[in-house]
C-alpha cells in the first residue's frame, strides 16, 4: 500500500469525525434546549476534548495498522526481487558453464547473449560484440540473411554453418535456433545454441581420405578406384566416348625389398607414384591397385592416345 493511500485514509478518518462531531452536537442541541452559553460551551469543549482523543487514538492505530501493511508490502517486494535475482544468476551460471556457444538476438539481429564459450571461441569480449551485428559471427553474411529468412518460414533452423573468429579464422559449427517470444507470444528475438564442430569435421576427412586414399603412396586406392571405373564406364557409354584402361608393376620389385628392405621399398613406390601424378592429365584417373601394381583410368582417350601417354 503507497504513502499517497495512508494520507487519504487518514484525512477521510478526520473528515469523517468533523462530520460525525458536527451531527451529534446538533442531537444535543436539539435534545437540550435549555443550555446556558456557558453550559453548551462547556459542554463543547467536554465533548471536543473526548472526541479528539478518541480520533487521535483510532487515526494513530489506523495509521500504524496501515504502515505495518505497507511494510509487510515492501518486504514481500524486496524478497520477491531477491528471489528473481537468485534466480538470474542461477541462469546465468547455467548458460556460462554450458559447453556449448549460447547466443540470444533482438528482433533487429543485434547480440544481447554472448555467454562465456562462445566469447572463448569467437575470440570477441562481451563489450567488443554486444550490440553489434550477428552477421560479424559468420564468414558469409548471405548464410547469416538465409538462416534469418529459414527461422521466419519455420520457426526454427537447425544445421551446419561457417562462422569467423574475430582474428578472421573460419570454424564449421553446428547451430540448433530458434524464436524468443514474452508471455504474449510476441517475438522479442532469436537464440542460437551451437558448438564446434572442427574436431568432427577432420576427423570425418581422416575417415573419408582412409576410405578412399592408399596411405602408403597418396593415390586412390583400390576400393574407390573401382567405384570411378564403373562411373567413367557408364559415362562412356552414355555419351559414345572412347575410354582407356592402363595397368603396370615394377619389375623385380621384389628383390628391391629383399635387398635394400621394405622401407626402402616403399619409397619407390612412392617416388613412382609421384613421377606419374606429374605426367598425367588432371581428369586422368590414377591409383594403386595393389602391392607394386598401378591403374590408370583415362576418359575420353583413344587407344593410341593412351599408348603415347603410355
Amino acid at each position: 500500500m503507497s504513502r499517497q493511500r495512508i494520507l487519504f485514509t487518514l484525512l477521510t478518518i478526520f473528515v469523517g469525525l468533523l462530520l460525525s462531531s458536527s451531527a451529534v452536537m446538533w442531537l444535543i442541541q436539539g435534545l437540550f434546549p435549555a443550555l446556558t452559553q456557558r453550559e453548551w460551551h462547556c459542554f463543547s469543549v467536554l465533548f471536543g476534548s473526548v472526541a479528539g482523543t478518541i480520533a487521535a487514538y483510532w487515526g494513530v492505530h489506523r495509521y500504524e495498522r496501515l504502515n505495518r501493511l505497507l511494510e509487510s508490502e515492501v518486504e514481500v517486494r524486496r524478497q520477491a526481487e531477491e528471489k528473481a535475482e537468485e534466480a538470474w544468476h542461477y541462469a546465468q551460471g547455467l548458460i556460462d558453464s554450458s559447453i556449448d556457444f549460447i547466443i540470444s538476438v533482438d528482433t533487429q539481429r543485434r547480440i544481447v547473449e554472448f555467454n562465456k564459450p562462445a566469447q572463448k571461441a569467437f575470440g570477441y569480449l562481451p563489450e567488443e560484440i554486444i550490440g553489434k551485428h550477428v552477421e560479424h559471427l559468420y564468414a558469409d553474411p548471405q548464410e547469416c540473411q538465409t538462416i534469418q529468412n529459414m527461422l521466419q518460414q519455420d520457426g526454427s533452423y537447425r544445421g551446419e554453418v561457417l562462422n569467423r573468429r574475430k582474428n578472421g579464422e573460419t570454424f564449421p559449427s553446428f547451430l540448433s535456433a530458434s524464436f524468443l517470444t514474452d508471455k504474449e507470444g510476441r517475438v522479442t528475438g532469436y537464440m542460437g545454441i551451437s558448438r564446434d564442430i572442427s574436431k568432427r569435421k577432420k576427423l570425418e576427412l581422416e575417415l573419408l581420405k582412409a576410405a578412399t586414399i592408399d596411405r602408403l603412396t597418396g593415390v586412390y586406392n583400390r576400393h574407390k578406384f573401382e567405384e570411378l571405373i564403373a562411373a567413367e564406364i557408364e559415362r562412356s557409354r552414355r555419351y559414345n566416348n572412347p575410354l582407356s584402361l592402363m595397368m603396370f608393376d615394377l619389375d623385380h620389385f621384389k628383390k628391391v625389398n629383399d635387398t635394400y628392405g621394405h622401407q626402402i621399398g616403399d619409397e619407390v613406390l612412392r617416388e613412382v607414384a609421384t613421377l606419374i601424378q606429374g605426367h598425367i592429365r588432371a581428369n586422368d584417373l590414377f591409383c594403386r591397385w595393389g602391392g607394386e601394381e598401378f591403374m590408370l583410368l583415362a576418359p575420353e582417350t583413344r587407344i593410341e592416345a593412351a599408348r603415347d601417354l603410355a
